[in-house]
């Protein structure tokens, strides 16, 4: 049997950006309404690279052409906020985020080549990401009057064909 290990090397480069922007209603129901929207663009690059054996023959070792992909990112949403005053100087915040996002992303094709082979070359197709999701979150922070508080936050991206879920725990001091 025969073992080839093969290695490509490369440096990839990436550069992204946001902008927020809300409004506080304060106590206009219960609860503080922060309606607010976003737009958010991730560039990542990877230069042009090639296999080297390891070990073995470089046969098989392949040539990948070199790559850029831009993802952008809209939201529309609200968030709502709740504060509730403890005992002691402390306070409880409650805080919740409906939202709707649109996702637009470049092709997340990999073009490659044999080196031994000219002109021999595949594409490998990504699975593609959904478009439009519905963002919800939900958390509680509780507020020391030493300007030390702990928080947690569960968030959720929900599509017809993907679910994404991620939870955020947070100690903080403020000086």
């Amino acid at each position: 049997m025969r073992t080839w290990l093969l290695r490509g090397r490369f440096h990839a480069h990436s550069v992204g950006g946001r902008i927020e922007g809300g409004y506080r209603i304060a106590a206009l129901i219960p609860v503080d309404v922060i309606p607010y929207a976003a737009a958010q663009v991730q560039r990542f690059s990877t230069p042009a690279y090639g296999e080297a054996a390891v070990s073995g023959s470089a046969q098989f070792a392949l040539n990948y052409a070199a790559q850029s992909s831009t993802a952008t990112r809209l939201e529309l949403g609200t968030w709502l906020d709740k504060r509730f005053a403890l005992s002691s100087g402390s306070a409880l915040a409650l805080r919740g985020r409906v939202a709707w996002a649109h996702d637009h992303s470049s092709s997340g094709a990999l073009n490659a080549g044999f080196q031994t082979l000219p002109g021999a070359s595949f594409t490998v197709n990504g699975a593609r990401p959904p478009s439009d999701l519905a963002l919800l979150t939900g958390g509680a922070e509780l507020i020391l009057p030493n300007r030390v508080s702990f928080g947690f936050k569960l968030d959720s991206e929900l599509a017809s064909r993907a679910q994404s879920y991620a939870g955020t725990a947070t100690a903080r001091y403020a000086w």
